[in-house]
Parts: C-alpha cells; structure tokens; sequence
C-alpha cells in the first residue's frame, strides 16, 4: 500500500491477553486528516505574519503536550545548555548527566529539550533533534537500579548517544513505543529493541506495525499528512548481549556487546552482529588504585549464586559428575592456610540441599552495592573466575582496577591441549584478546595445580591499571558515532532477501 493512500486507517496499538498488544483501527484518523489540511490553509493565508509563524509551526510539528514545557536547567546540565560544545569522547566519561533519573523524569527530560529546542528558545545543539527509542528492557533497568551486564553495557551506550548529542526516550511497553514513534516520527532515527514476544516480537513482523516498502528508498520519512505511520524495518535494531542473531534481519542488525566475530566464523551471507561494545572506564576511575604493597592478601571469587559451585563447568568439578562434594572440598580452606590468604565472595545461598553454604576456607560477604563491590576488588590481589558467570563485566573492573584475573578454560583439543585458537572458556573475549600473565591467568577446568601456581603468582605479582584500547570510552564513542550515522537502507534490502523477510500476521 502506498503510504499516500487516503483511505489507510490508521493503526494504534492496545493491550492485547496474550502477546501484550494488539492492533487496532481508529476511526478518528480521516478527521485528523482533515484537521491537518485545515491549518495547512490557515498557515498559508497568515504565513507572511511572522509573528503567527513559530506559533503554527509548534502547532503543526509538535505534541500539544510537550511543545511549550519549562526545560529544567538544574546543575550539572546547564553547562551542556549555554556552555561550549564538548568533545565526546571526554563528555562521555562523566555520567553525571543522568543521576537521579528515572525512566520517566528522563523521558520528561528529553521530550522538553526536544520540544524548546523547536520552539527556539534555546540554540539547538548537533543531533538534537535525532531521537533513539530505548525500549530494551535493559535500558529502564539501568535507572531502576539493576547493574547486570546488560544494564553496565546500556549505561555506557547512553552515555555515548548523549556525549554525540542525540536524544533519547525509554518506552515502558510496545504500545508506548508505537505511541512514541507516531509522536515523533519525523525525529526517530533508530529504535534499540529486542525481538521477544514481550518486546519488540509482535512488531517486527506485523504489517500494521512496520513499514517495509519495496524498494525501501520509497518515502524513507513519511510526509506530514501521511497516514502511513509504521516503523520503518531499517531502523529497528536488536540488542542481545550473546552471541547470536534476533530480529527479521539478522545478524547486520543485531546490536553485541562483544566482539563475538573473533572467536565465531559465519557464513558470508549470514554476516556478523554489529559489535558496539562498553566501557566500564568512567566507574572504575573514580575507585581509588591501590598499591599492591597495601592490599590484604585477599582472593574474590566471582560467582552471583552459590549454586555456580555444583554446575559441571565449575573449575573445580568432580570428573565423575557427581557435584555433591563440591560444596565440602576443602581445597580453599587448605591452600589459605599453606601461603596466607583469604577468600571471599558475596553469593546468593541457592545451593542445594537448601541451607548449603560456601566452601571451607570462603568467606561469605553481605550483599554489595556497586561502589562498594569496586572497592572490595581494588583491594584485592586477585579475582578468581569459576567457570560462571560467562562473559561478564567485572573481569574487565578488575584489570582497570590493577587486579588480575584467572579465568577457566572448559574446553580444549585433548590432542593439542596448548593450542589456545581451540580453547574455549568463562570469558572468551579475553581468551581471544589474548590478554596474558600477568593479567589474565588461564587455568583448565580440574587442574588443581595449575590453579594453584596462578593463585600464588597472582598474590605476588603487581600489575598497573589496564583497559583494552578498544574498551576505552572514546573508542566506544567512536563506535556508536559510526553505527548512528549509517544509512541502513541498503543493508535492510540485501537482509530481507537473505533472510526471505514476509509479514507473518495483519
């Protein structure tokens, strides 16, 4: 259907049983229409009077509720109002510009800054008035607290899209994502979602939802009195923090925190997810270094749940399979008591039977905060990895913080066991960075002795701060800068024949 079709109804989301919403038909469409090329005539008879000018241009373009909103210009956001313009890669180091957000007071935030930005009263910065939909649950979760390495990966692509001076908004469900893209359709320049059945899935194949004109250079911005208002296919992206496509087109649109391509081959039609990546840069350098002369000889043991202890790739699993034992190996408790350490960690008592604590020799921790949780690393010598949580952030916190870490290898070519392009372990990012002793220590699963010797180096030896150049948070700008400024048009046609892309439901 051409999008110029005056007879197209148009479609607003609700609530549906089963998949969260539903489409439906407003009647109210065609005397919206009406309306609209009633002020067009108006605007063109009183045009020439500027003083009405700016009053139907925010009549015409922007929500009646938004358009005229008082911006806040509360310390420390003032500066990015009336100061100089910054360079990105420095202005995304400082994450004070959200705190004390939520997903609501941000979105107030933006929707004013979008609205007095049009409205004249303030000189619009560069990219203002381009608008990135976050309905990724992750997005939210950052400002309600939750620090997973989704949340760590999202706050520092916020960051980034805010230091490169785009805005933001966070839908609370699709229906306010629809709702938000009709608002702002002229300003939405990208949608970061996700294609489950609670996000983004009903959309991304429904055609009362998306819009994917054949060919897709066909009206890329519907005009004003268009009443074809779907999303347009090209500009909703995926994110997943696994290796992994989602969405309708594949991998080219499949947002990753991690540059899975170095350790994963893929066919050529089946491309690569787009590598963003994170910095965890800004949080770690406000923790203090401490030298290794004044660090406790103190190990942490990273592990949410102590329920990572009776799993089969745990470091120290029983060759036999039998995980009972696992919780009552004595190994911890011996090797402190032989070269003077400690062990701690802060776990969730999962474990089964219920009841069950850590090992002997661990010391069990309160549950910590972010700070907090930094600073008990910073004054480590060591972080032990035990073969879960897989690819997680605090690796990456601990070497910008001068601690090494040991990470388990659980899987190898038992006929060239040294031949690290076949090993596979708990952070494979590392692994294939090839980062080494002393700063990352790779040890097999069950190699006691291996263990041991890493431990012992590792209370011993110093290391200074380290972040991979490519974790830097400029590099992390840069990356967004390019993957923001891509005309995704011309993948989306190549991706839609590979993946023989058809609406599945109307």
């Amino acid at each position: 259907m051409e999008v110029s079709d005056p007879d197209f109804d148009l479609l607003l989301p609700t609530r549906g049983e089963d998949d969260g919403f539903k489409f439906q038909r407003d009647s109210r469409q065609s005397k919206q229409s009406k309306g609209m090329t009633r002020w067009t005539l108006v605007g063109g008879i009183i045009g020439t009077l500027s003083v009405f000018s700016s009053l139907i241009f925010v009549t015409l373009f922007l929500d009646s509720n938004t358009a005229l909103l008082p911006i806040s210009l509360d310390s420390p956001l003032r500066q990015y109002f009336n100061g100089p313009e910054q360079d990105p890669g420095q202005m995304a180091l400082d994450g004070t510009w959200k705190e004390g957000f939520s997903p609501q007071t941000f979105n107030e935030f933006f929707e004013n800054r979008m609205a007095t930005c049009k409205s004249g009263k303030v000189r619009c910065r560069t990219n203002w008035n381009k608008l990135i939909l976050l309905p990724w649950g992750h997005f939210a979760g950052y400002f309600k607290g939750s620090r997973q390495g989704e949340n760590i990966w999202t706050d520092a692509m916020m960051d980034a899209m805010w230091a490169l001076g785009y805005s933001m908004l966070i839908p609370k469900d699709t229906p306010e994502t629809y709702e938000l893209f009709r608002r702002h359709y002229q300003n939405v320049h990208m949608i970061l979602w996700s294609d489950a059945p609670w996000h983004g899935g009903p959309c991304l194949w429904n055609s009362t939802c998306v819009y994917a004109g054949d060919p897709l250079y066909i009206y890329p911005v519907p005009p004003p009195n268009s009443t074809h208002l779907n999303i347009p296919l090209w500009k909703i992206f995926s994110m997943h923090f696994w290796n992994g496509p989602l969405g309708p087109l594949g991998r080219p649109f499949t947002v990753s925190p991690e540059p899975y391509h170095l350790w994963n081959t893929y066919s050529e039609n089946e491309g690569q997810n787009y590598y963003i990546g994170y910095s965890v840069e800004r949080t770690c350098m406000k923790t203090p270094y401490i030298q290794h002369s004044e660090r406790p000889r103190q190990a942490y043991i990273l592990a949410k749940s102590l329920s990572y202890f009776q799993r089969p790739d745990y470091l120290l699993s029983d060759p036999s399979g039998n995980n009972a034992t696992h919780l009552t190996d004595d190994f911890y408790a011996k090797l402190a008591e032989e070269i003077d350490m400690t062990w701690v960690g802060s776990f969730k008592l999962d474990a089964k039977p219920p009841g069950s604590l850590p090992p002997p020799g661990i010391v069990q921790l309160d549950k910590l905060d972010r700070p907090a949780f930094q600073r008990k690393i910073a004054e480590s010598r060591l972080v032990l990895g035990i073969g879960r949580p897989a690819l997680s952030p605090t690796p990456y916190e601990a070497l910008c913080l001068g601690v090494p870490f040991i990470n388990t290898i659980q899987g190898w070519d038992q006929n060239d066991p040294e031949n690290r392009s076949k090993w596979y372990g708990q952070h494979e990012a590392l692994l294939h960075m090839d980062v080494r002793e002393p700063y990352v220590y790779h040890v097999k699963m069950r190699d006691r002795e291996g263990l041991k010797r890493a431990v012992k180096l590792a209370l011993e030896t110093s290391i200074p701060r380290y972040i991979p150049p490519h974790m830097k948070m400029s590099a992390v700008v840069q990356r967004v800068k390019d993957f923001l400024q891509t005309d995704w048009r011309p993948t989306a046609e190549i991706q839609m024949a590979i993946t023989n892309y058809t609406f599945r439901h109307d």
